[in-house]
């Protein structure tokens, strides 16, 4: 018994090997999205501020985000926040149609610049983002949340 007990040993670090592996590069999952409450960014909620232009929304919180309606179908947000220790900046364009979404977003993280593209799929309500360093996550927006930009690096 003592001469094949290595077997069941390494077949066991070998599955959680595998595991960790696959843990490391399947996409990580956030949830986004706005209520009356506020705009809810996995688990952290910015809630409004009084609005002073018609057509924009500024929220406040751990971050000051301001969306801009900008014209039917284009909505533009931008965001300042401390981001893991570094003040950072989010800027994001979605354009939306009857087919569905997509926005293009630039972060600058202190002194590194990154950017993403995001495609939307209605259908299961998430948001495919592909980053510039080839990272990839997905994003849940929730049911009963609207469609906005989100100018946050998540997963960064």
């Amino acid at each position: 018994m003592r001469r094949y007990r290595s077997a069941p040993m390494m077949a066991l670090a070998l599955a959680a090997a595998g595991s960790g592996v696959w843990l490391s590069i399947s996409p990580r999952s956030f949830e986004a999205g706005v209520d009356a409450v506020g705009v809810h960014v996995d688990g952290v909620v910015l809630t409004p501020v009084a609005q002073s232009a018609a057509g924009t929304k500024v929220f406040t919180g751990a971050a000051t985000l301001v969306i801009m309606f900008a014209s039917p179908g284009i909505v533009r947000a931008g965001a300042v926040t401390t981001w893991n220790g570094v003040l950072t900046t989010g800027r994001c364009v979605l354009i939306g149609s009857a087919a569905g979404a997509s926005e293009t977003c630039q972060y600058d993280l202190g002194t590194a610049l990154l950017t993403s593209t995001d495609a939307f799929v209605s259908r299961t309500r998430t948001w495919h983002r592909r980053y510039s360093d080839r990272g990839e996550i997905t994003i849940t927006v929730p049911a009963g949340s609207a469609l906005i930009p989100i100018p946050f690096p998540l997963g960064r």
